[in-house]
């Protein structure tokens, strides 16, 4: 398959599989997943900053309490969650991404936070990047 082609998180491809099942029934020639070249390398201070921008945006009373709303309602229903929940953490962090070079898409919260690994031995970079994960897929869903 295409994903194969992709180094994800099973988290993701899992992400992607579902999306992509779900716009197949809707319209298979609109199905193209290709990797967005424009995304940028950081340094590990521009990682930093961007991890910072892209936590504290999740943190913002409207985004968190509407975070919180939206998994409330899918209560368990892991497709309601891929439908409801990530559409919207997606458009948050791509709004913070997109300054940093990479596409606002999920394609490019993916590919920003494979960047933010590469970082991985600097703590804080370390511990940003799980909680940007975590905003995506709670550990209470199992994934």
């Amino acid at each position: 398959t295409i994903l194969s082609s992709f180094h994800l998180p099973s988290v993701w491809r899992a992400a992607l599989i579902l999306t992509a099942s779900s716009c197949r029934k809707q319209a298979p020639e609109s199905l193209v997943l290709t990797p967005f070249s424009g995304a940028m390398a950081l340094s590990i201070e521009k990682a930093r900053e961007a991890a910072r921008r892209a936590n504290a945006i999740f943190l913002e009373a409207g985004n968190a309490e509407k975070i919180s709303t939206l998994q409330k309602q899918c209560q368990g229903d892991i497709a309601g969650f891929f439908q409801i929940c990530i559409p919207f953490s997606t458009n948050l962090l791509g709004s913070v991404i997109q300054h940093y070079g990479f596409e606002p898409s999920q394609m490019g919260c993916m590919q920003f936070t494979a960047e933010l690994a590469k970082h991985n031995r600097d703590p804080e970079i370390a511990e940003l990047e799980r909680q940007i994960k975590q905003r995506f897929v709670p550990a209470h869903l199992g994934l």
